[in-house]
C-alpha cells in the first residue's frame, strides 16, 4: 500500500543551531579554557612558591648554623663570605643563565601594559634561581618580588600551551602573580587585589574570575602543605584609643618619607655610573661582603629577615636594638637592591616599617601611659605603611595586613598608617613606587595609561610620509603656492641640497603676501619660519602626540637629529590621532578582555 504524497518522508537539510547560540557555546568553551588556565597556574604557581618558602626556612638556618661551628677568627669571616659568596653565585647565575637580563617587578609590570609584551622564559626563571640563592645565603633582598616575578613567567609560559593559549598574555600572568602572592602569604585577597591594583592598574569583572580562581588554587595548595596559618596572631586583645590614631597618621607619615629616602637611595645607586661600570659579579659580592659586616654587630638584617621581623613585632626588642637594626638594615637593602642584587623591596620595606613603627610605640607609651602596653600595634602600622609605599598598593597592602593578623580591630589602624604614608610618597615622588620610579627612568610613566605606553613603543618611522610640499629658499612667493596646491596642502617645507631642514611658509601665508602687492617671483628666503616644534628619528609616536597638543600645522616635520637637520619626511596629524585611537581601543580590549 502506497503513502499518501503529503505522509511521504521530505528529505530536509540538518536543522542549523541559532547564531545566538553558537556564539553562547563559544563564549562559554572560552571560559572553560581560561578557568582551566588559570587553576593550573594557580596549581604550579603554589608548589614552586611553596618550595621556595619551605627551601628557605631550612636552609638559610643551616648555612649559618654551619658557620657557627667554624673556630676563632674563621666564625667571623664566615659570616662576611656567605653573603659574598651567594652574591657571586647569583651574579654567575644572571649572567650564564639568564644571560645577563634580570627580570623584575618592574619588567612584568611593563611586560603586562604592552599588547604584544613577551617575557622571555629562561630569564624569569634563571632570575628566580638567582633571587633564592641571593636571599638564602643572607643577602638583605625580598624572597616576595622573585616569587611575584616567578609566578609572572609561569603564567606566561603556561599561556603558550596551544590548547589553553589566550589572545591576552596579561591574564595569564595577572593570575600568576595573584597565585604567588596568595601561597607566600596564605592571603587570596590580598593575591587577587596585589594582581589588579600593583601589575595590572585597572580592575574587571571578566579579569577578576580567572585571577580569582588562580588565587585561591594556589591557597588551597599551600594549605595542604603548610597547615592554616596566621602569620601575625598577637597573643592579645588590642584595645584602640581614639588618641592614638593621631599617632597611627604620623607614622604613616614617617614611613612615607622613610620609603621615598629608601627608593630614591635605591635608585641614585643604580644610576651611578661609576658602581655600574664595575662587573656584575664584583658588584654583587661587594653587596654581599658589606652586608655580612653590618650583620657582625646585627644579625637580624640577613635575608628577608622574618625572624626579626616577628620578634618586632611582637614587641620583644628594646628600643636601641630596634633603632641599630633600622639603620644596617637601611643600609644593607640600599646597596643590595642598588647595585643589582636579585629580590624583592616588600620584605625589607615590611622589617623597616616594623622597626620604626616599634620605635615610634616606645615613645608614644611613654607619653601616652594609658595606651596600649605592648609596640607590637605600632610595629604593624609602620610595617604596612612603609611596605605599601614602596610597592604602591595601599588597598593590596590593607586586605594583607587583616588576612595575616585575622584582626578587623587592627586594620582600622593600619589603614590610617597606610593611607597617609602613601599620599606623603606620592607627593614627594611624584610616582607611585619604586617600580614606578625605574619605569619612568626608561621614559615609560604608566600614569598616563596603557594607550600612552602602547605609543611609547613605536616610533615615528612607522608613519613617516615622504609625499609633503617640497621647496627651497630659491622658490618663489608663485612656484610655492603651486606646489602647496598641487599637493593639496596648506604648508611646504623649505630645504637645501642635502635635503638639510631650512623651515616652512603656509598657504595662508604666501596668500596675504601676494595680496599685499609682493612681487609673485620674489624668493621665499626671506618669509621662511623656523619651528622648534619638530620630531626627531628616535622619537616615539606618544613624544609626537605631546607635540600635536601645542602644534599648529597639518604636518610635523621629521629630522635625523638635533645636530643632523636632514628632513627625513613628515607626519600626518590625522595619521597620528588614529593611532592614538587605536591605543585607546587595544587599551579597552585588555581591559574588558574584548
Amino acid at each position: 500500500m502506497s503513502l499518501p504524497p503529503d505522509a511521504r518522508p521530505v528529505d530536509r537539510p540538518p536543522a542549523k543551531i541559532p547564531e545566538h547560540e553558537l556564539n553562547w557555546l563559544h563564549s562559554l568553551f572560552d571560559a572553560s579554557l581560561v578557568f582551566i588556565l588559570a587553576i593550573l597556574i594557580g596549581t604550579v604557581t603554589g608548589v614552586l612558591a611553596s618550595g621556595f618558602m619551605s627551601a628557605y626556612k631550612h636552609i638559610k638556618p643551616w648555612l649559618f648554623e654551619v658557620q657557627h661551628w667554624l673556630p676563632g677568627h674563621w666564625h667571623t669571616l664566615g659570616l662576611v663570605l656567605i653573603p659574598a659568596i651567594g652574591g657571586l653565585l647569583a651574579a654567575l647565575i644572571v649572567r650564564h643563565l639568564a644571560r645577563g637580563k634580570v627580570v623584575t617587578p618592574a619588567e612584568v609590570i611593563l611586560i603586562t601594559h604592552v599588547k604584544d609584551g613577551s617575557l622571555n622564559v629562561r630569564s624569569g626563571l634563571a632570575s628566580y634561581l638567582a633571587s633564592f640563592v641571593a636571599i638564602t645565603t643572607g643577602n638583605s633582598v625580598g624572597q616576595y618580588g622573585p616569587m611575584v616575578q616567578m609566578g609572572a613567567t609561569i603564567g606566561h609560559a603556561l599561556d603558550k600551551i596551544p590548547a589553553l593559549r589566550r589572545p591576552f598574555h596579561h591574564v595569564a600572568m595577572a593570575c600568576g602573580v595573584a597565585a604567588a602572592i596568595s601561597a607566600a602569604f596564605q592571603a587570596p585577597i590580598a593575591g587577587v587585589v596585589f594582581a589588579h591594583e600593583v601589575l595590572l592598574r585597572f580592575f574587571s569583572i571578566r579579569l577578576f574570575a580567572p585571577v580569582t580562581i588562580a588565587a585561591v588554587s594556589s591557597y588551597l595548595v599551600s594549605r595542604s602543605l603548610f597547615g592554616k596559618q596566621v602569620l601575625f596572631e598577637l597573643p592579645y586583645e588590642p584595645t584602640l584609643f581614639a588618641s592614638e590614631y593621631f599617632f597611627f597618621g604620623l607614622l604613616g607619615v614617617v614611613g612615607g618619607l622613610v620609603a621615598v629616602v629608601l627608593m630614591r637611595s635605591i635608585f641614585l645607586i643604580q644610576k651611578k655610573p661609576q658602581l655600574q661600570s664595575l662587573p656584575l659579579t664584583w658588584r654583587l659580592f661587594l653587596a654581599g661582603a658589606f652586608t655580612g659586616i653590618l650583620a657582625l654587630i646585627y644579625p637580624q638584617i640577613l635575608g628577608s629577615s622574618n625572624q626579626g621581623l616577628y620578634l618586632t613585632v611582637l614587641g620583644e626588642v628594646p628600643l636601641m636594638i630596634l633603632l641599630g637594626v633600622f639603620f644596617a638594615k637601611f643600609v644593607a637593602t640600599t646597596l643590595s637592591l642598588g647595585l643589582g642584587m636579585p629580590g624583592g623591596i616588600l620584605s625589607p620595606s615590611m622589617y623597616l616599617g616594623a622597626l620604626l613603627g616599634g620605635s615610634l610605640g616606645y615613645a608614644v607609651h611613654a607619653l601616652l601611659p594609658y595606651g596600649n602596653n605592648d609596640v607590637a600595634l605600632y610595629a604593624l602600622v609602620g610595617m604596612g605603611a612603609m611596605a605599601s609605599a614602596a610597592i604602591g598598593g595601599p588597598l593590596s597592602m590593607i586586605l594583607f595586613m587583616m588576612e595575616i593578623t585575622g584582626d578587623y580591630e587592627i586594620v582600622t589602624a593600619v589603614m590610617t598608617g597606610v593611607v597617609l604614608a602613601n599620599i606623603a610618597s606620592y607627593r614627594l615622588l611624584g610616582t607611585s613606587s619604586l617600580f614606578d620610579l625605574q619605569l619612568m627612568s626608561r621614559g615609560f610613566d604608566l600614569n598616563q595609561g596603557r594607550e600612552a605606553i602602547h605609543l611609547q613603543q613605536r616610533n615615528v618611522a612607522e608613519i613617516l610620509r615622504d609625499d609633503y610640499a617640497r621647496i627651497n629658499a630659491e622658490t618663489s612667493l608663485q612656484e610655492a603656492h603651486r606646489v602647496m596646491v598641487k599637493n593639496q596642502s596648506v604648508e611646504a617645507f623649505a630645504v637645501d641640497a642635502d635635503r638639510n631642514y631650512l623651515g616652512h611658509v603656509t598657504l595662508m601665508m604666501v596668500d596675504a603676501l601676494l595680496d599685499e602687492g609682493i612681487e609673485p617671483d620674489t624668493p621665499c628666503q626671506n618669509y621662511l619660519k623656523q619651528s622648534d616644534q619638530v620630531l626627531y628619528s628616535g622619537h616615539s609616536l606618544h613624544q609626537a602626540i605631546r607635540l600635536v597638543e601645542t602644534f599648529s600645522l597639518d604636518h610635523i616635520p621629521v629630522l635625523e637629529s638635533e645636530n643632523k637637520p636632514k628632513l627625513l619626511g613628515v607626519i600626518y596629524e590625522n595619521e597620528l590621532v588614529t593611532h592614538w585611537l587605536e591605543s585607546v581601543k587595544i587599551s579597552k580590549q585588555m581591559q574588558h578582555l574584548a
